[in-house]
């Protein structure tokens, strides 16, 4: 708590770091306690004290409840994401892994455009998302890849294009298409 709050955060439930390698990949960690949390659109990067920067979060490498990997239940993404998942020029691993293991649910912005590659990769205990509720045009490869317990998903009138492996693995037993999907 001590440490978060040195950081400039509230309490430990509202914070968050980063950790990078080679500025190549970067994976943000949640400090607190919650199982259910929403994940701000931006972080602080400190890993050059002398030039802390503002990030955007736009993957999940890992997602460390508490100091441990223990059971974060339900991800909220906060409004005014417009991409999340891996770009296309980016190098960040398409993993999930540590807290992500136990995730049920996740709870995307109405802003949300395009899931990139690996957004959702490997999250096995996925049961709910609302692609509905979003503007998405576009679901990248890899982007539910491992998804076992994803049954059904229904996507927004506004889904033009979904990338091969877009659900690679994936438990999906109903998938509701929309009228506009070009690809």
């Amino acid at each position: 708590n001590n440490a978060a709050q040195s950081a400039g955060y509230a309490s430990v439930d509202n914070a968050w770091f980063l950790g990078g390698e080679d500025d190549i990949w970067f994976s943000y960690g949640y400090l607190g306690t919650q199982s259910e949390i929403v994940v701000p659109r931006y972080v602080m990067d400190y890993t050059n004290k002398n030039n802390p920067i503002l990030r955007e979060l736009d993957t999940f490498y890992s997602i460390v409840k508490d100091g441990l990997y223990q059971d974060i239940t339900k991800i909220t993404l906060e409004e005014g994401y417009v991409q999340f998942g891996i770009g296309d020029e980016e190098l960040t691993p398409a993993v999930s892994g540590g807290g992500m293991n136990f995730v049920k649910e996740i709870v995307l912005p109405s802003t949300l455009t395009k899931l990139g590659m690996g957004a959702f990769a490997g999250l096995a205990s996925l049961e709910k998302i609302n692609l509905e509720d979003t503007k998405l045009t576009t679901i990248s490869i890899n982007a539910f890849v491992e998804t076992i317990n994803l049954k059904k998903i229904k996507l927004p009138e506004t889904v033009k294009k979904i990338d091969a492996y877009a659900f690679y693995g994936a438990g999906l037993v109903e998938l509701e298409l929309n009228e506009g999907l070009i690809s």
